[in-house]
């Protein structure tokens, strides 16, 4: 049945709000499978449907039991019991909000095969941002495909979980070190005088990372690259 009045429209979007949020909140937690408009429509409907009604029922039983509604005038005439009684009908609908929200939220992070908590980015953004402690600057020893490693200060790096060929890496010198480049097959480091340098996903082999204080290894504040240029800082 599709709603045409603007009180069943209402009505409709407040049921299936609890199910929005429910799909939003499961993507936190699991890897994200690519949908189709309708089935993520559908999925959004019913799990929000059963949610409202969950929080119905408990708004129902618990205000009938402590003689707070009348729920057989209420089901009989609804916008008569809300007329008359319009501060009982809303404690109800704040009970079914909360109850059907809730739910909704409950079964979406606690529900079988959960772990760790799914974020919608790469490996390096969570690394170099979200898990760098604060008043940090990040020491890399980058491991380049031809043998060769650089090291020096993380200044930016591409945010988004592109494939890592289409990565950029900036790394820079501190104001008390240079960066450092050691050759293939040598183990003594070279001196690098630049100010800093620019590495290709396509090019890294491997990164070893260490936070370090800022106060003992200060640069310019690292940045994440967006997937179009943008800038923005850490």
């Amino acid at each position: 049945m599709v709603p045409t009045s603007l009180a069943s429209v209402l009505v409709f979007v407040a049921s299936v709000g609890p199910g929005y949020a429910y799909v939003r909140l499961v993507e936190q937690w699991r890897p994200y499978v690519q949908r189709t408009a309708l089935r993520e429509a559908a999925e959004i409907v019913v799990s929000g449907s059963i949610a409202t009604i969950a929080g119905v029922i408990v708004a129902l039983l618990v205000l009938e039991r402590i003689g707070f509604i009348d729920s057989t005038a209420l089901v009989a005439d609804p916008l008569q019991y809300a007329a008359v009684a319009p501060g009982h009908v809303g404690v109800g609908l704040l009970i079914v909000v909360v109850t059907s929200y809730g739910l909704a939220a409950l079964v979406a992070r606690f529900q079988p095969g959960k772990g760790a908590r799914v974020y919608p980015d790469s490996d390096w953004y969570a690394m170099f941002e979200r898990r760098l402690p604060k008043d940090n600057a990040i020491r890399v020893t980058v491991e380049l495909r031809d043998g060769r490693r650089v090291t020096g200060l993380v200044a930016a790096f591409t945010s988004e979980p592109t494939p890592v060929d289409d990565r950029e890496l900036t790394l820079v010198r501190s104001l008390d070190d240079t960066m450092k480049v050691t050759l293939a097959g040598d183990n003594n480091a070279i001196d690098v005088a630049d100010q800093f340098m620019m590495l290709r996903g396509s090019d890294i082999a491997a990164i070893a990372a260490t936070y370090v204080p800022t106060k003992t290894a200060p640069t310019m504040t690292p940045v994440k690259i967006g997937r179009h240029g943008g800038r923005g800082d850490l």
